[in-house]
């Protein structure tokens, strides 16, 4: 029942913490059951881990990190090939920043168990994500593994994700349009489809048509933070300017998250930045604060993907030297997704540094990078027809 609700919670694209909540107390309820029941101890760890993901006040606790460590090494103690557990410790690695230790943990799971599909998932995932070693081909072949060995309710969401890694990352939307199609026809989420192709149509800058997506994706489901956080950036720099829609929905946005007692971690500086376009200047000044608080905890962790949003905040308040600083640790990186190359030639918040030659020298090596990626992916589609 555990692992029921907490499969719901991940569905619902980890937004639904009541879910989440739901599984912590049934796994629990196991363990006091049985004491030596791995899968129980594992499950306690996957929630230990997004429950404390994000929360306004400690943003994320070494202590609950310890915490997921200790119950997945608990179930590894009672059973040493039990490979949900060495998965939960790729999570762990991920989340304190020793990305090296990743990949054995996720071998480790597949050498007890080669057919499980989560690991293989994990291992798609880290190929995206982490951009010091990713590989997007890579990534795509662990997908498509993962996916032909998962016929759960999850196989939708698995197959968006590859959907997310052939058009977010690698710039073939056609390929991840199909995959958003495939994806309707099982499950029929309607919300999930329009969120997606209003992302590919921001894109290619098609933006009056992404906001017409991401508004009837709205409608379908109104709980859905992450699409009002996609629309109020639509508004405010994405080629729409409106900053009193953009505030509207950044306003919806910080209500719900208010009331979930949970933030998105780069999102705070674009609730300011509105508020200032709307002559609120205290009010942007709050949300700026926020932004720079939850980045000094992400700096104790030494987390690169923040350097972006460091740099965003020092070019705005005219730090020109300090954001110089951040934006260069980006070129450290392997591959460097679509997506971000195209935030970053757009963002606002580098507006005073765009036409100078070194920002424009950082954005060409980023560029070649994601170029050097896309063309693999390239050949591996003219091979794989």
């Amino acid at each position: 029942m555990g692992k029921d609700e907490f499969l719901k919670f991940k569905l619902s694209n980890y937004s639904d913490r009541s879910l989440l909540i739901k599984a912590d107390d049934l796994f629990r309820k196991a363990v006091s059951l049985d004491k030596n029941f791995a899968s129980a101890y594992s499950g306690l760890a996957y929630t230990y881990l997004y429950k404390n993901l994000d929360v306004t006040n400690s943003y994320f606790s070494e202590n609950y990190l310890d915490s997921c460590l200790i119950l997945s090494e608990k179930a590894l103690s009672i059973d040493s090939h039990f490979s949900e557990a060495y998965v939960i410790k790729g999570f762990y690695y991920f989340y304190t920043n020793k990305n090296d230790k990743i990949l054995a943990e996720l071998e480790k799971a597949l050498k007890y168990n080669p057919n499980y599909y989560d690991a293989y998932y994990n291992k798609a995932l880290l190929y995206l994500v982490d951009y010091y070693q990713g590989d997007f081909v890579q990534a795509i072949e662990n997908f498509k593994i993962a996916l032909s060995l998962n016929h759960s309710s999850e196989l939708p969401f698995l197959i968006r994700s590859l959907g997310e890694c052939f058009g977010l990352y690698s710039g073939f939307p056609d390929r991840a349009k199909e995959c958003y199609l495939e994806a309707l026809k099982i499950d029929g989420d309607s919300s999930e489809y329009y969120y997606k192709l209003g992302q590919l149509e921001a894109l290619n800058h098609h933006f009056s048509i992404a906001i017409e997506y991401y508004e009837r994706a709205l409608k379908a489901e109104s709980n859905n933070v992450a699409l009002l956080m996609e629309l109020g950036n639509l508004y405010t720099f994405e080629g729409n300017v409106d900053y009193v829609k953009a505030l509207n929905y950044y306003k919806m946005y910080s209500d719900r998250i208010s009331a979930n007692n949970k933030l998105t971690g780069n999102a705070m500086h674009r609730v300011g930045y509105a508020y200032l376009k709307n002559g609120n200047k205290s009010e942007a000044e709050k949300w700026f604060k926020l932004q720079e608080k939850f980045l000094i905890e992400e700096e104790k962790r030494s987390s690169i993907d923040y350097n972006y949003d460091r740099a965003a905040l020092y070019a705005f308040s005219g730090q020109k030297e300090k954001a110089y600083e951040n934006l260069k640790k980006l070129k450290e990186f392997k591959v460097f997704p679509l997506w971000w190359l195209n935030l970053l030639k757009q963002d606002p918040f580098f507006d005073e540094l765009r036409n100078e030659k070194q920002f424009q020298d950082i954005l060409s090596i980023l560029e070649r990078k994601y170029n050097q990626e896309h063309e693999k992916v390239k050949k591996w589609l003219e091979e794989n027809q």
